[in-house]
């Protein structure tokens, strides 16, 4: 946690190399009053996270604390391919007593992720105070998941490109979320 809003306006990034491996329980970005980035360096980067015993919570844009402030967390992977394993995919997170405004925003362009739930726009308890934006860019690559959903104030699903698909033995569900696909692109629909 930070003692000022986004660490005074400081970046925290992780500009990721040739060939990424995180394994770890939970992996966030742009936690409490954070300003978070998660890129490739070299375009045509991998990334692994997570594996399929042991799935990732990831988190991005993750407020946690009562505060004036907010968290910003971006997650662009679109100048690689990813392969990742994730439990909770949570894009842009507050409670209501964080009064700012918090954002979380994922891109991916190419490889898979495969989330057991992802929530866009979370708030973690009611009310109404501040605002929680969360964007999910699928740009390529394929999506699978078992439970989408939001209750925040903006969340936003782009559907640019790629493949959704439910994941093994599950029905997708989807909650509260308008997923936009691209008029340009027929052959995604």
């Amino acid at each position: 946690d930070s003692p000022s809003v986004r660490v005074a306006g400081i970046l925290s990034r992780l500009g990721l190399g040739l060939n990424n491996n995180i394994q770890t329980p939970t992996f966030t970005v742009g936690g409490s009053k954070g300003n978070g980035l998660v890129d490739f360096n070299t375009p045509g980067g991998n990334l692994t996270l997570g594996s399929t015993g042991s799935p990732v919570n990831l988190l991005i844009g993750n407020q946690i604390v009562g505060t004036g402030g907010g968290s910003t967390g971006v997650v662009d992977l679109s100048g690689g391919t990813v392969t990742a394993f994730v439990n909770l995919l949570r894009v842009g997170s507050k409670p209501d007593n964080a009064t700012g405004t918090t954002t979380g925003t994922f891109t991916m362009n190419a490889g898979s992720v495969n989330a057991n739930t992802i929530q866009i726009a979370q708030r973690t308890d009611a009310g109404t105070a501040g605002t929680v934006n969360g964007t999910l860019n699928l740009n390529g690559g394929t999506l699978r998941f078992g439970a989408l959903s939001q209750n925040g104030n903006a969340a936003t699903f782009n559907f640019n490109g790629g493949a959704i698909q439910n994941l093994p033995g599950q029905n997708l569900t989807d909650t509260n979320v308008v997923i936009i696909a691209a008029t340009n692109r027929p052959d995604i629909l």
